[in-house]
């Protein structure tokens, strides 16, 4: 059960936002630093509608701090305590290109060029091992180093109740999802993030309409372990 009071709040604030279709995202306070993310390992819902679905959510949110998979990341990563976890609810975007930006090589960390993954619709997409384009660009000068076409199959988009998953024309995956001047917009927003927080980031974004929406920046996780690379939840 909710603690009195909580599911009256979450009620107003849900009336206030306009009733939309939601993120709700898991934000352990232990979550993200520069040496281990959790992020992989906590829940996240997509696409979540109406009262009763925001409720399952967040309690779903809460229970992920004791899943197999974190509780087994914390094991590896030698924290012992459970720390508390908050839940942060957003309103969903409904982008056209998104994904996730690195602002050092996500491998090994050399500073002066920035790694880009995108894909049509949800950076979901991106994160759920559905081939992206790969961009790489340099900091300075500020320009686009390679391009690399992924498969794109596939493409995660809102539906009524979640997130619904669609096939990509032909022709939209034989080119690239973003051409250069997006990408270097990109490249500015991450050298201006990196500046701002004073460490290399990983940076969640998505294009809609043309314009630019960061959904969350965190630090790189320093060193990768055997559940693999670390990967942001759009």
């Amino acid at each position: 059960p909710f603690p009195p009071g909580l599911e009256a709040a979450l009620v107003a604030a849900y009336d206030r936002l306009g009733k939309p279709a939601v993120a709700v995202r898991s934000s352990g306070v232990d979550e993200d630093g520069e040496t281990h993310s959790l992020a992989g390992q906590h829940e996240t819902l997509l696409g979540v509608r109406g009262e009763s679905a925001l409720f399952d959510a967040v309690r779903a949110c809460w229970a992920s701090v004791w899943s197999d998979s974190a509780i087994e990341y914390r094991r590896r990563q030698g924290i012992t305590d459970v720390l508390p976890i908050a839940v942060v609810i957003q309103p969903m975007v409904a982008p056209d290109v998104s994904g996730v930006l690195f602002t050092r090589d996500p491998v090994s960390g050399a500073p002066g060029k920035i790694v880009v993954n995108a894909s049509y619709g949800l950076g979901e997409s991106v994160v759920s091992g559905l081939v992206p384009d790969v961009f790489v660009a340099s900091v300075n000068p500020p320009r686009v180093v390679s391009r690399l076409l992924g498969s794109k199959e596939t493409r995660m988009d809102v539906g009524e109740q979640g997130v619904v998953q669609a096939r990509v024309s032909l022709a939209e995956r034989s080119r690239l999802c973003l051409d250069d001047d997006q990408l270097l917009r990109l490249v500015d927003i991450g050298v201006r993030l990196e500046r701002c927080y004073g460490s290399a980031q990983d940076v969640e974004w998505a294009l809609c309409d043309g314009a630019v929406v960061l959904l969350q920046s965190r630090p790189i996780t320093a060193q990768a372990d055997s559940a693999g690379p670390v990967k942001s939840i759009a």
